[in-house]
């Protein structure tokens, strides 16, 4: 029954095998298969298999990743999404580190050097992971390349808690790309709370855990098959399970983030085009970079009330 339901609330399409794990710390984790065996068809979706077993993306090789080809279409029909343990934080900075900041937006415009983006940020994965109320990043495995494709790093926040941020993690002096970023951000949420904004600061309301989508990134060669919004889907469907998680919130640094949160429901609360940014120093930092950024205008914060299954207690 419980099966049923969660499938039903996630609405993944035909050709989805879902099923349900008990965790070590008993949280329940999903794992999503998706087949996709005719790419042209409209639907173009069998039944996969149940009984097929789940390749350990653990042990994929990431150090290299495949340039874009201009091809829509992947290689492999396999696609296999996963909920990641918070002890293989390692393996996810790992593949942010290879694929976020080369196809970043922000990062490709300011020109972010690798030395940047080396060293503290798998502190910053791993404390913010472990800061999680649960597990709730999501990977991408293609099983027949044996390689992870995507990748939605996530977390639960607390109420009140104060979770790591870049900034605790980053030295000005040392790292003043990552410095110019963390002054963007600053000013893109404008210390903007999405409790409140979403009316849970109310006399009486039990304050709200908060869902916080951090860094989300899919190859390019395996862009256009809704990657990135399934696993958008799958923290959601983890979400709902938590104990009063009723907020989502993520900054949407480019159009293709924009158009998956939207079709999920979050909001825009906050807007700044990147061509018209000031920084402290009076400085327009993208200013002269519209062809690194590409079609993407503007940084969103984004917000949305979450569905939960168990009340609000």
């Amino acid at each position: 029954m419980v099966f049923k339901l969660l499938a039903n609330k996630i609405g993944f399409p035909w050709g989805s095998t879902f099923s349900l794990v008990k965790t070590k710390t008993g949280i329940l984790q999903r794992h999503f298969r998706h087949q996709n065996l005719n790419a042209s068809s409209k639907f173009g979706l069998q039944l996969a298999s149940s009984r097929s077993p789940f390749v350990p993306a653990a042990d994929y090789h990431t150090s290299n990743p495949v340039q874009d080809k201009g091809s829509q279409n992947a290689p492999s029909s396999n696609i296999e999404f996963a909920i990641v343990p918070k002890e293989r934080a390692g393996i996810i900075s790992r593949f942010l580190e290879n694929n976020y900041h080369k196809t970043e937006p922000i990062t490709i415009a300011l020109g972010m050097p690798e030395n940047e983006i080396y060293g503290w940020f798998p502190r910053f994965i791993n404390a913010a992971m472990f800061s999680s109320v649960c597990d709730i990043s999501v990977e991408a495995v293609d099983v027949t390349m044996k390689k992870r494709i995507a990748v939605l790093s996530s977390i639960i926040r607390l109420p009140e808690s104060v979770s790591p941020n870049p900034s605790d993690f980053t030295d000005p002096a040392k790292h003043p790309v990552n410095a110019q970023m963390n002054e963007f951000f600053a000013a893109v949420d404008k210390g903007i709370d999405p409790v409140e904004i979403l009316g849970f600061r109310k006399e009486g309301v039990v304050r709200p855990k908060k869902l916080e989508h951090m860094y989300m990134v899919v190859r390019p060669e395996y862009a256009g098959q809704k990657i990135g919004s399934r696993m958008v889907s799958l923290a959601e469907a983890v979400a709902q399970n938590i104990n009063n998680c009723r907020v989502g919130y993520a900054y949407a640094t480019s159009e293709f983030s924009y158009k998956i949160f939207s079709k999920h429901g979050y909001k825009v609360v906050n807007e700044i085009k990147y061509a018209d940014y000031v920084n402290k120093k009076g400085e327009k930092i993208f200013a002269g970079k519209e062809a690194l950024l590409g079609p993407h205008l503007s940084c969103r914060f984004m917000v949305k009330e979450l569905p939960c299954m168990f009340g609000d207690t």
